[in-house]
């Protein structure tokens, strides 16, 4: 059985959110000690969770095209569509800077 594009959003959606998490606490610690490859390993870090969340995003709304909701229901996936933009240009904002 072939896996469809729009069921492949839950999978990638993982990845840019956990190397953010990760990029941030190792450009934290770069900076607090002074440690330049973890400040270059942050910065590497979030370029690709950049384009995870390039990724995600696509395959999310090729994913809401796949859903009919109405109401509070399409409200939500209005919301969430919003936050995931707002976090993806956010995210890449010093990788295309």
């Amino acid at each position: 059985m072939a896996i469809r594009l729009q069921q492949m959003q839950p999978a990638l959606v993982h990845l840019p959110i956990t190397l953010l998490h990760l990029a941030a606490g190792a450009d934290l610690l770069g900076c607090l000690t002074g440690n330049r490859s973890l400040h270059s390993f942050g910065q590497k870090t979030t370029a690709i969770a950049a384009f995870g969340a390039v990724a995600s995003a696509v395959t999310g709304l090729i994913a809401a095209e796949d859903v009919n909701v109405e109401g509070d229901a399409r409200d939500m996936l209005m919301t969430h569509r919003k936050l995931n933009f707002a976090a993806t240009v956010v995210a890449s904002i010093p990788t295309f800077a």
